[in-house]
């Protein structure tokens, strides 16, 4: 680890601004990984199965060049499903997949799995219609579909949309079904006066309805867009939540404290202005502290692990900023800066996997520069992640002739190819980040002995795009690169070494210098590490005195001054060899070493800048930690390791506990050193 440290201080000790979390999480560009099911038209609906499979539907006629009426699951790779294939006549609007593994499917459709279904049908885990579950027919004699189905959890099924009857029972876009398919006659819903988009249901039983509706059987009141029922059906006449005359919600979600996301073509929320999101309190009164302001459409929503809330539709700004009809807030709805996928038409549905990728559906051709149609994934890219699939590459430097050279890897660890990068004795890597917000790992390379820095932006094939310099200085140091203003633009940490000045040098998305803040100027402290430690988008960092071994974390604001700070641990022979997300909670965990045994420790951190709990995780004094990244992009920090007497450089795939799941040996050279970390 010494070695490192001489080299260049940052890799080692840097927080991974590229890796994932998931993400939620630490800030990252987010950018489509390998998962390309290529739909030829519309996805509506997303579910992802226990299993990782996922189920898609839409109005589409094609899915990876293969016939797919509407409806199709696809492997966790986005390979298309062969042996599922029930087929639809008509449009697929809604799909849910039940504990037992059936999947309710509902939509426009008539016949689906050539069998007749009038809009909501039940199939098997293998595709064939289960019939177990009866035709429930929700009908009208003007319009028909189901937009929204909502398993409760007595297995009774809440179905709202384009209906006036199920069967020959009078059900005003609202109804609810037992297990079997049949009417729950015990369920008579208070009458909407048009259709119905979303449904939630509270844990108490009351359920959330949204829609096109301007008045709910039962108020003497305009009910626009938005009421709620009693689990009874009744209106719930205290819940007085209203939009405005003309406005619609297409979409709905429930949050873990009982407040109610809604989005769809809104300009006003209990007269009050609200355009295209709100979110209402348990009780129905507005969140008035909830405003991200959409300037169009909002359609879907996905509320991660962490509180973030993913939403899709039809913008193109969300709070005045440019965001192309997707984008992710923070719980208090304020606009995650670093989030930027920019799908080029609609996304009508999004989904979060347990892993924390994210899936996008809708009419797009294009996210993030990609070709995807339709339907894509999201990954958080992953430090040193220069072709955007969301898998940390590696550096390798030839000793004698200062070659270095990109290696592509796969999620297995494996190499996937090599580019050639330069061959300067002169020349080496200060530093990684993504300073253009692409998603692709740039570098800064500093050439001796001038100390000329420069930033070098770099294509997803491993050329150089285009460089610029960013300053010359023999004295100066790049000590740590992070997102220290949560605008998705790396940042930079120098150093002034004879007097210990510490300056945070906010970047422009061009390599230009936006400003400056002087952290601190101390000879006794040193900057070991950055990792954002309470999940808040901003850079922290983790400071050490020298003399005592002192480590203590400082909580920064987006201005670059401390906000708090927190004392970790104090010891001359434990020593911070990196920082990483171990757990993929967002939180940055540290990784320790004892000097004299070599004995390597992972301490899961708390966002208060305590220790949660520890892993150890090996002992050993002639293995030592080389890096950390993600190189299997499942969200959770991995280590790469060397074998000194051989020079054995070998990826540890973890697990969330702090394990390892399995190993890979990458190469095996004295001669070669890996730079990137």
């Amino acid at each position: 680890m010494g070695k490192k440290k001489s080299i260049i201080s940052v890799f080692l000790f840097s927080i991974m601004i590229m890796m994932l979390m998931t993400s939620g999480s630490v800030p990252a560009a987010v950018v489509p990984d390998g998962f390309d099911p290529d739909a030829n038209n519309d996805v509506y609906a997303i579910a992802v199965q226990a299993d990782g499979k996922v189920l898609i539907g839409g109005r589409f006629t094609i899915v990876g060049l293969e016939a797919r009426s509407n409806i199709a699951r696809l492997n966790a790779d986005g390979t298309l499903d062969t042996v599922f294939n029930p087929g639809a006549n008509d449009w697929v609007k809604s799909i849910v997949v039940q504990a037992d593994g059936k999947i309710l499917v509902g939509g426009y459709f008539t016949t689906i799995g050539g069998e007749a279904r009038k809009y909501i049908a039940r199939l098997n885990a293998n595709g064939t219609i289960d019939n177990t579950f009866t035709d429930p027919n929700p009908n009208d004699p003007l319009a028909n579909g189901v937009e929204s189905i909502v398993v409760q959890p007595d297995n009774k099924i809440l179905i709202g949309g384009h209906f006036s009857k199920i069967g020959d029972e009078a059900r005003s876009h609202i109804g609810r079904l037992n297990d079997d398919g049949t009417l729950d006659t015990g369920f008579v819903p208070a009458a909407s006066d048009n259709p119905i988009n979303a449904i939630v249901r509270h844990s108490d039983g009351k359920i959330v309805i949204g829609g096109e509706f301007t008045k709910i059987a039962g108020s003497g009141a305009w009910r626009y867009g938005i009421a709620r029922l009693n689990s009874n059906g009744t209106l719930d006449t205290a819940f007085t939540a209203s939009a405005a005359s003309g406005d619609i919600v297409y979409s709905l979600a429930l949050q873990d404290d009982g407040k109610v996301l809604m989005g769809g073509y809104l300009s006003n929320v209990n007269s009050e202005e609200r355009n295209g999101i709100a979110r209402l309190n348990s009780d129905g009164t507005l969140d008035s502290a909830f405003n991200p302001d959409a300037d169009g459409n909002v359609m879907s929503f996905a509320i991660q692990a962490d509180g973030k809330i993913v939403i899709g539709g039809s913008f193109t700004t969300i709070g005045g900023t440019e965001r192309s009809n997707m984008a992710r807030l923070s719980a208090e709805g304020t606009l995650d800066k670093g989030f930027n996928p920019n799908a080029d038409m609609d996304v009508k549905v999004v989904a979060v996997q347990s892993d924390g990728k994210i899936i996008m559906g809708g009419s797009f051709g294009n996210v993030g520069g990609a070709t995807r149609n339709c339907i894509a994934r999201l990954v958080n890219s992953a430090h040193s992640d220069f072709n955007a699939d969301g898998i940390s590459d590696i550096i390798p430097r030839y000793t004698d002739t200062g070659r270095h050279n990109i290696w592509f890897m796969k999620s297995d660890g494996t190499r996937l190819s090599y580019k050639h990068l330069f061959t300067r004795l002169d020349r080496r890597i200060a530093g990684l980040g993504d300073f253009n917000t692409d998603g692709i790992a740039d570098i800064i390379v500093r050439d001796s002995p001038a100390g000329k820095h420069a930033i070098w932006f770099m294509n997803a094939d491993g050329t150089l795009s285009s460089s610029i310099t960013i300053f010359t200085s023999p004295d100066w140091t790049i000590e740590g690169i992070g997102d220290f203003n949560d605008d998705g633009i790396s940042d930079l940490l120098l150093r002034y070494p004879s007097t210990g000045r510490y300056i945070i040098w906010f970047m422009n998305a061009d390599g230009t210098r936006a400003s400056y803040t002087t952290v601190l100027t101390s000879l006794d402290w040193t900057v070991e590490g950055i990792g954002d430690f309470n999940a808040d988008g901003i850079a922290d960092l983790l400071l050490r005195y020298t003399s005592t071994g002192k480590h203590t974390i400082w909580f920064m604001n987006a201005d670059g001054t401390r906000a708090s700070y927190k004392n970790v641990f104090t010891s001359l022979e434990w020593t911070t060899e990196g920082i990483g997300d171990f757990n993929a909670d967002g939180i940055a965990d540290l990784v320790l070493r004892y000097t004299s045994t070599g004995r390597y420790v992972i301490w899961f951190m708390n966002a208060d800048g305590t220790r949660a709990s520890y892993k150890t995780v090996f002992t050993s004094l002639d293995w030592t930690m080389e890096g950390i990244g993600d190189f299997d992009a499942d969200g959770i920090a991995d280590l790469l390791l060397r074998y000194n007497a051989t020079g054995q450089n070998t990826i540890w795939f973890m697990n969330a506990d702090g394990t390892r799941r399995s190993y890979k040996t990458v190469f095996t050279s004295l001669d070669w050193t890996i730079e990137g970390y």
